[in-house]
């Protein structure tokens, strides 16, 4: 068999639950000896208890996470009549992850409903090295994998008899519709105020409530920015966190330019470690005298804007191919700057 290249990215599958003794807990990985130290702490994300179903974008010892989380009302007073969980892999690459949306959402329904039990998991570990056909179930997912606790084999539990299609919805497409148009939207003129501060390898910190993934996503799409074609990407070297908590204060603090995204309002009062503070669509830089200050588009900003969401309202062209594609008019001189600024 042909090994897929999104699954030989794969370092390690995992769940997470929330104790109410113990608080959030790594329950189950594999492999063992990968090093998951502090994961649940992201992939049960603060807040995610005012939502039923989230999906999170992490770092993780320079590499990806992505977990599915979701809450199940039950009768049990000692897991406090609510149980929280989350699935997630570990990759090289976050690219490749938006093609398990489904496969994770599915999987962290599996868990509420059968903690402890972990053979799909293991099933699909052991069988990661997958042929097209099988790639090709895994990525457009919209079949329930059923089977008894001893099967071990995913090749026979993807084209066993016993599968059948389940109607919930496809998680990958609700999540990355139209999400570079989205983002324009969301950030209107000011979307060129992160990108000037994404140019000079600035610190940036988004914070919002859940869901997380439109924070992840919308984190995303500013990151892809510095992927236009206008200009050489290897200039430009922010790292792209995804969600922090509290626990990557120290390693946020030795970073000089990354953009990371969370829901933990005390970030907003770590003034060290941010040059630039979004709070939803607001935005907020640190001055000489270490104070926050709104930054406000201009006229141009404005232009740009309407530019570029005419642009992807209107295309025929997939609205990321857009956003790459897209000339930034008469900014060349942000870009020369940009550059003297680096060489100095």
């Amino acid at each position: 068999m042909e090994k897929s290249n999104f699954a030989d990215s794969l370092k390690a599958i995992f769940v997470c639950s929330f104790d109410t003794r113990l608080g959030n807990v790594l329950e189950w990985q594999y492999p063992r000896e990968v090093n998951l130290d502090k994961i649940e702490f992201k992939a049960l994300a603060s807040c995610l208890h005012l939502t039923q179903y989230d999906l999170v974008y992490f770092n993780h010892n320079g590499m990806f996470g992505l977990a599915a989380f979701k809450t199940l009302v039950i009768n049990d007073s000692k897991e406090r009549n609510v149980r929280m969980k989350s699935v997630g892999l570990i990759s090289k690459s976050y690219e490749s992850l938006k093609e398990f949306y489904n496969f994770l959402a599915h999987q962290v329904k599996v868990q509420l409903d059968n903690p402890g039990v972990y053979v799909h998991l293991e099933s699909f570990w052991s069988n990661k090295i997958i042929n097209e056909n099988e790639f090709l179930i895994l990525k457009y997912n919209k079949l329930d994998i059923i089977s008894n606790e001893q099967s071990k084999n995913l090749l026979s539990l993807l084209f066993d008899k016993r599968l059948r299609l389940f109607k919930d919805l496809d998680v990958r497409t609700e999540f990355n519709e139209k999400i570079y148009l989205k983002c324009a939207l969301f950030y209107g003129p000011s979307l060129f105020i992160i990108w000037k501060y994404l140019l000079l390898n600035k610190r940036i910190m988004i914070y919002s409530q859940p869901p997380v993934i439109n924070l992840c996503l919308r984190l995303m799409c500013l990151f892809e920015m510095l992927k236009c074609d206008v200009f050489d990407f290897k200039l430009f070297d922010p790292k792209p966190y995804f969600y922090v908590s509290v626990v990557d204060i120290d390693q946020l603090s030795e970073e000089s330019s990354y953009i990371a995204c969370t829901t933990e309002k005390i970030f907003e009062s770590k003034q060290n470690l941010f040059d630039l503070y979004i709070d939803n669509s607001e935005i907020l830089c640190v001055n000489s005298n270490n104070r926050k200050q709104s930054l406000k588009p201009n006229s141009l900003d404005k232009k740009r804007s309407d530019t570029l969401i005419d642009l992807l309202m209107n295309s025929n062209e997939q609205d990321q191919q857009v956003f790459l594609k897209f000339e930034f008019k008469n900014i060349q001189s942000i870009r020369r700057n940009t550059i003297n600024a680096k060489s100095k």
